[in-house]
């Protein structure tokens, strides 16, 4: 029953052949057994800044050699006020221009990605391309193939 709703729902993927809809289906149920022994399997917490100074933590789990992370969010910070500087216009023309180019040169080339969100353990899902994204307990999780 959950294979085959899986599989209906991996049909609205277009970049996926039959066959592959099977497999990926099969690959999600074996994960899903393997979720109550979620969190005996290994375990390990960092925390990361983002750009936006979002503190992410994260658990990164190895299940079935696939190593999943858990990103939890925490509070953001309150970004402090900054004083103006007065600057010409030429100033922060070039100033804009400078951070146009840093951003294209660390530009990574977005990975496909596939959304899964459970409610619990009941998988409901959406896909998007190749990497594996649904949440389990309120906690979302992505696995890159």
């Amino acid at each position: 029953m959950l294979r085959a709703l899986l599989i209906n729902i991996i049909k609205q993927t277009q970049f996926l052949s039959k066959l592959q809809q099977q497999i990926m289906a099969d690959k999600i149920l074996k994960w899903q057994q393997s979720f109550p022994l979620f969190y005996q399997i290994k375990q390990t917490k960092k925390s990361v800044k983002n750009k936006q100074n979002t503190n992410k933590q994260i658990n990164t789990l190895i299940i079935n050699k696939q190593i999943i992370r858990i990103y939890k969010k925490t509070k953001q910070r309150k970004h402090k006020l900054i004083k103006k500087n007065c600057k010409s216009v030429n100033q922060i023309n070039n100033d804009n221009n400078k951070k146009l180019k840093n951003k294209q040169k660390n530009q990574k080339p977005k990975r496909n990605q596939i959304f899964i969100f459970t409610n619990s353990l009941n998988i409901i899902m959406r896909f998007i391309n190749n990497q594996l994204i649904f949440m389990i307990n309120n906690k979302q999780i992505s696995i890159s193939f």
